[in-house]
């Protein structure tokens, strides 16, 4: 596999735009969210948690997608997609007691999910922290944890968004598992040649679209980032989405 600059420069070449949109994407947001913040409640803590997620995330979409590598680049969009759904979900509301409720239960989670092994090696103050916190937690929320946190296409719903399970959810892990509608036609011949690479270009208008959706929801606490070059970013996206070589899911010829 070839994964040489001139490889990666041809490939960045071929699809400029949505290059050029993941780029400069992770240039508006990048350098807001890696500064320090002041965290005042369990709402800013759950969202920074999840941002710093998103913009590895982000990077690291466009650096598989330069390499081709579009099953990898698919996995970590739909982890974007994932983290924007739980920043949407604590933060796209004006109602400041459920902000804080879903952000208390999205910590909780988190932190009882985290293996004790893990737990006892963290320094002392900083497992104290949260072990305080986490015992308060608890006392106002269900005691299965199961029911602490809903399930991706219940939060979809609850943000009016159903139809990205069915579309956005479903076509990324088709690419990230490995779907006979995506695979299928490299086996259909006694020889099976140079294949046909899933098109990068919706892998980074979905990673760029995720990603700023959680950038939005993490400013509405944070206030860093300018409204109106966020806006200019969505614009951006929704006009590469809908142009026609852009917008189309189907596997195509190297």
């Amino acid at each position: 596999m070839d994964f040489s600059d001139a490889f990666r420069n041809e490939v960045r070449s071929k699809h400029g735009e949505a290059f050029q949109l993941a780029h400069d994407v992770s240039f508006t947001i990048g350098d807001a969210v890696i500064q320090s913040v002041r965290i005042n409640d369990e709402i800013d803590r759950a969202l920074d948690i999840l941002i710093q997620q998103g913009w590895r995330a982000h990077v690291s979409v466009q650096a598989l997608a330069e390499r081709n590598l579009t099953e990898d680049a698919a996995t970590i969009s739909r982890r974007l997609l994932e983290l924007a759904i739980h920043a949407g979900y604590i933060a796209a509301t004006d109602d400041y007691p459920l902000r804080l409720n879903r952000a208390t239960r999205f910590l909780a989670k988190f932190w009882h999910s985290a293996p004790q092994e893990f737990k006892q090696m963290m320094a002392g103050d900083d497992r104290c922290a949260w072990e305080g916190w986490f015992e308060t937690w608890k006392t106002r929320l269900p005691q299965n944890p199961k029911t602490w946190w809903p399930t991706f296409r219940d939060m979809l719903a609850s943000l009016g968004h159903e139809e990205t399970y069915d579309t956005d959810y479903r076509f990324l892990s088709g690419v990230a598992h490995g779907y006979a509608s995506f695979l299928a036609k490299d086996y259909a011949r006694s020889v099976a040649d140079t294949h046909y690479p899933i098109d990068i270009c919706p892998l980074l208008i979905h990673s760029s679209k995720y990603y700023v959706a959680l950038a939005v929801n993490w400013n509405r606490m944070f206030k860093v980032l300018p409204i109106d070059e966020l806006a200019q970013l969505i614009q951006r996206i929704e006009l590469l989405r809908e142009t026609p070589r852009h917008n189309s899911f189907n596997p195509s010829p190297r």
